[in-house]
This record gives structure tokens, sequence and C-alpha cells, in this order.
């Protein structure tokens, strides 16, 4: 998935700096973000969506629609608590499968 990221920040005329400033994390991983070596953590696509005043679906390149609707209820809360909730669930059946799996392994082992 390509993300928007860099030219969001180069069409407002922003530095890497000056973005990472905001985000408050290292200029040498958020390079990587924009790259496309790291996965960027959801709630800095949403930090950075709501600093561009663009839809996340736009950020996340699912959408040509740059900027949000007027009804901000659709949009700007309700999405990203649904993309929150899903996320969550997401590294909860996730762990819960690891946990799962390890235990399968050391029963094979003994």
């Amino acid at each position: 998935m390509r993300l928007r990221i860099k030219d969001l920040r180069k069409d407002n005329d922003l530095t890497q700096k000056q973005i990472c400033a905001y985000l408050i994390c290292d200029q040498s991983l958020y390079s990587k973000y924009e790259r496309g070596e790291r996965e960027i953590p959801l709630n800095l696509i949403i930090k950075l969506a709501d600093y561009y005043k663009v839809s996340l679906d736009y950020i996340v390149g699912r959408s040509d629609k740059k900027h949000r609707t007027k009804d901000r209820t659709s949009e700007s809360s309700a999405c990203p608590f649904y993309l929150y909730l899903t996320y969550y669930l997401f590294i909860a059946s996730y762990q819960e499968y690891r946990t799962a799996n390890n235990r399968h392994t050391l029963r094979q082992g003994e």
C-alpha cells in the first residue's frame, strides 16, 4: 500500500523534521514510513490525516477525494473509531493465535 504522506508533506512545504516534531518520532523512522520500508502505526496515520485535514481514505490511497466531507460525524469520528476498533480486534486475535500456537509447539516438543 502506497501512502500519500510524502506527497502531502511536500505539497505543504514541510520538512521531515517538522513532521517528526509534530508526531514526536525519529526522523529516520519517519523516512522509512515515507519510503514504505516500515508500516506506520494507525494512530500516526490518524494524526497526519487530522494535521493535513484530509480523509483517512485519501491518505492511505483508497480515495482520490482529498478533503473531508462536510458531515464530520460520518467521516472524522466514526471512521477513525471503526479503524481503531478493527485494529484492536486484529491485534487481540493475533495475540490469541500466537499464544495458542506457542502452546501447540511446546506440546510437540515434549
